[in-house]
């Protein structure tokens, strides 16, 4: 049950299905049905083709949507904000587990 888990952290009684949550709950059926679709297309590219190859593709085709999104909010951030321990965990999501899955296991 996928849901369990977000049900558990906000708590039952705290659920509402409302108008006021309707766009964020429209964001996470489409972000379920896009994983879906990923999770569908990229089995049979990643039995045919390298595992590297398939993920900087996806990583590729995903930038189209969220590079541009990402730059207009970064636009709004004082990056001289930002403390090094936050600096810290960025580059160790960009490199262990996104770069380090798939390429130890190319």
């Amino acid at each position: 049950m996928p849901g369990a888990g977000v049900i558990y952290l906000i708590g039952p009684s705290r659920g509402a299905f409302s108008s006021s949550t309707l766009v964020g709950d429209t964001l996470i059926v489409a972000n379920s049905l896009c994983y879906g679709a990923y999770i569908a297309i990229s089995r049979p590219l990643a039995e045919r083709y390298n595992a590297l190859t398939v993920i900087t593709w996806i990583f590729i085709v995903g930038c189209v949507a969220t590079v541009p999104a990402g730059a207009i909010s970064a636009s709004h951030v004082d990056l001289s904000r930002i403390t090094f321990g936050v600096w810290l965990a960025i580059i160790y999501i960009i490199l262990l587990p996104t770069v380090g899955a798939y390429y130890l296991n190319a």
